[in-house]
């Protein structure tokens, strides 16, 4: 017969509190405060329109996807003559589909799908609350790694440095792939 074996309980305490006291560091305070502090910036001063083409390309593609398929029916196309006559009425970011009077985003897929998403889960608008999440979980990321590989002030650096960063507030503030990506 074999006997059942109960982990050992000193181990499970010490992995507990090492836990516990990783959570209370102040390094990872901070850098979640700084974090959370990017996810603000990025909602307060973020633009929640499509203010170009690219913007607009990904925000109707993910409104597309919400309503199950990016495929857009035009019946004007069918009207016109010649293949320059056809993108008169497509909108820039997209071009024509397979099937005649039809047009389809030229967007990769994966942002305005993950869009979509968040438009179906927690309805109009929530979509962009995608690039401030991202920036913020790409600010944690980067202090956690700082933090795993050159210690506590590395951390902390390195999550401040990122979320400092020119191009990383420039991209955190619109509806862009860069920051997911």
């Amino acid at each position: 017969a074999t006997k059942l074996r109960l982990p050992n309980v000193s181990a499970i305490r010490d992995w507990g509190s090492r836990i516990r006291a990783r959570r209370r560091s102040r390094p990872f305070f901070v850098i979640a405060l700084v974090a959370a502090t990017t996810f603000v910036i990025a909602v307060r001063f973020g633009s929640f329109v499509a203010g170009g083409s690219d913007s607009y390309c990904y925000l109707s593609e993910a409104r597309l996807w919400a309503r199950g398929w990016p495929v857009v029916q035009e019946p004007l196309i069918t009207q016109t003559d010649g293949t320059l006559g056809r993108w008169t009425f497509i909108p820039l970011g997209y071009k024509p589909g397979l099937i005649t009077g039809t047009f389809v985003p030229i967007c990769p897929i994966g942002y305005p799908v993950t869009m979509a998403l968040f438009l179906r889960l927690f309805g109009s608008g929530a979509e962009m609350y995608v690039v401030p999440l991202a920036a913020a979980g790409l600010v944690f990321l980067t202090g956690w790694l700082g933090h795993r590989v050159g210690g506590e002030k590395a951390g902390v650096f390195a999550s401040a440095l990122i979320a400092t960063s020119p191009i990383f507030v420039l991209q955190s503030v619109q509806p862009m792939s860069d920051i997911p990506a």
